[in-house]
């Protein structure tokens, strides 16, 4: 069964290009909210609209 919060990659791609963040920084979000999605094992780690998720 698929999570119906998780996106595609193309709205990944763009939630990471709209993202304000320093592309330093918006790197080490994404990581986190990867990890996080990962640890979880969640479709989405419930920071929406951050990069990574």
């Amino acid at each position: 069964m698929r999570d119906s919060r998780r996106g595609s990659v193309a709205a990944f791609l763009a939630n990471f290009r709209a993202s304000e963040i320093p592309l330093p920084k918006r790197l080490v979000v994404t990581a986190r909210n990867f990890a996080r999605r990962a640890t979880l094992g969640q479709g989405c780690c419930g920071h929406d609209g951050e990069p990574g998720c």
